[in-house]
């Protein structure tokens, strides 16, 4: 399910693009030790799992920390982790627009989602946070919302079995 998702294609261009974007970032000084499809298959698939954990990520990799999860410090290191979490880079276009940068990306996973099934009779709107506090424009803050602080996002789901099948990414109060 995840390589439907996440192509070996797509996998190729990120190791590129975040290798090309940390070098430029990190300097002549700061050695860069670049990165490749098979590390950042094994990034997204940590920050997927990490996703289920209630505590903070940096603890799963403290052995006396009761939050300690050896999945995760098995599968890679503390350091290489915010490493490449913080030069994880999709593409190399600049823009004003909030989404810009990941762009590419949604129209990829949008794409593969509409392959992923024949939708039923049955299809249902719904809308979710996305969370976020970062400094991008374009994020929402509800307070009422569990996620209060994001971008919302409208879904188009199959209500037989909640396949998420269209998405789209609102970019601030306006659209909201």
């Amino acid at each position: 399910c995840f390589a439907f998702f996440v192509r070996e294609e797509g996998l190729v261009e990120l190791a590129r693009q975040t290798n090309r974007y940390a070098e430029a970032k990190r300097g002549p000084g700061r050695p860069w030790t670049p990165t490749d499809p098979a590390e950042l298959r094994a990034l997204l698939g940590l920050q997927l799992y990490l996703t289920t954990k209630t505590h903070r990520t940096r603890l799963c990799w403290a052995q006396s920390s009761p939050c300690y999860d050896q999945f995760v410090a098995n599968a890679m290191g503390r350091d290489r982790f915010e490493e490449l979490h913080a030069y994880l880079h999709f593409t190399d276009q600049e823009g004003d627009a909030p989404l810009a940068k990941v762009q590419p990306v949604i129209a990829e996973l949008k794409a593969r989602f509409a392959l992923g099934k024949t939708p039923s009779a049955l299809l249902c709107i719904d809308e979710g946070m996305c969370p976020y506090k970062g400094r991008r424009k374009g994020w929402v803050h509800i307070p009422s919302k569990p996620v209060a602080h994001g971008f919302k996002v409208y879904e188009l789901n199959d209500c037989a079995d909640g396949y998420l099948l269209d998405f789209e990414v609102c970019c601030g109060p306006a659209e909201a």
